[in-house]
């Protein structure tokens, strides 16, 4: 093994292992395989390499266990999902006439640690989509009232994102986010 020196922020000096023969600095690299990387060494995979029929699989049961749970859970907040998010927002068993489908049982935004993106998603819809196949999004910021957006971010998080803690305080940050605007 190698050890090198690393300064860090605060000029700490922190110490750090590489296999013998492992390249420190680009121009180590270079010279020591001409290529950049370790001789006869492959390079580290930090990504894994796409696994369509695994990410399907992982799709669908997210999708099946949001469908379980909405079986159990009665109220207004699931018929209000039904009734103003479902023309678009579905578990792949409804139209397709609004761009993209993705399942919310897929969405970063329920599975964030804070509930801001979720709620600016439903105070202010997608005006401009990042790509055409998105499609658009409307705004509930005159539709709902911050009661309503918290309840509904509430159903959206224990139906879609249910390994995930209740989010706290909806309510209060929906209001400052409608302030916030």
């Amino acid at each position: 093994m190698i050890t090198a020196a690393k300064p860090r922020a605060g000029s700490a000096i922190v110490r750090t292992s590489f296999p013998a023969g492992a390249c420190i600095t680009p121009s180590n690299c270079a010279r020591t395989t001409g290529s950049g990387g370790i001789a006869g060494v492959a390079p580290p995979a930090f990504n894994p390499a796409p696994d369509e029929a695994r990410d399907a699989a992982l799709a669908a049961a997210a999708v099946e266990r949001s469908r379980a749970i909405a079986a159990r859970e009665p109220g207004v907040a699931p018929r209000r999902v039904a009734s103003a998010c479902g023309a678009c927002h579905h578990d792949g068993d409804g139209p397709a006439v609004f761009g993209q489908n993705i399942p919310l049982a897929l969405s970063s935004k329920l599975h964030a640690d804070t509930p801001d993106n979720l709620l600016r998603l439903i105070l202010d819809g997608v005006r401009e989509p990042a790509t055409r196949e998105l499609g658009h999004m409307p705004a509930f910021r005159d539709a709902f009232d911050d009661a309503q957006v918290a309840e509904l971010a509430a159903h959206l998080r224990t139906h879609y994102a249910p390994d995930a803690p209740p989010w706290a305080g909806l309510a209060q940050a929906s209001a400052r986010l409608r302030v916030a605007r």
